[in-house]
């Protein structure tokens, strides 16, 4: 696994120019906000890391570099603004904090953006009924990642356990 992850990172450093960070965490990559994953028009899923999600989807990040094309803009321009953007982050702060949050509190980037949240506990749905529930990690339950989660969590009828890569 450790061979084809790091033949993996050097076909994804090539992809996009050695320029962006990467870091490898057992069977979850984690792409920094300006780091794309999506550098070509065959895909419609946008990759990014976040601060914070809302429940309605709002978007806060710790920075923004001027004058670069990053995943906010692919999101909100290419196809149309039809690309869903997938965030990759951690459920809590190092204060334990929940990330995804009723409103965010830090600098809001992008409104109504996030289609999907992938933590270490959960993959989340932003729909406009609210955040639903899909998948939970091995040994965690709903309950578990609700007392994780500010908002109120439905959770799917299908809910299923995330399966490693």
């Amino acid at each position: 696994m450790a061979r084809r992850a790091a033949a993996e990172f050097d076909s994804l450093n090539e992809q996009i120019g050695g320029t962006d960070s990467l870091t490898l965490v057992t069977s979850f990559a984690h792409f920094e906000l300006e780091s794309l994953a999506h550098r070509t028009s065959r895909s419609n899923v946008v990759v990014a890391s976040a601060l914070q999600v809302s429940e309605a989807g709002d978007l806060a990040t710790s920075s923004r570099i001027d004058g670069r094309r990053g995943a906010l803009d692919d999101a909100r321009t290419e196809n149309g603004g039809t690309h869903r953007l997938v965030v990759l982050m951690e459920h809590c702060d190092e204060d334990g904090a929940p990330r995804i949050v009723r409103m965010c509190t830090a600098a809001t980037q992008g409104r109504g953006l996030v289609g999907r949240v992938l933590t270490e506990l959960a993959a989340i749905d932003v729909s406009p009924d609210g955040l639903i529930l899909r998948e939970v990690a091995p040994g965690v339950s709903a309950r578990d990642v609700q007392d994780h989660t500010e908002p109120t969590l439905k959770v799917s009828p299908d809910l299923k356990e995330m399966r490693p890569a």
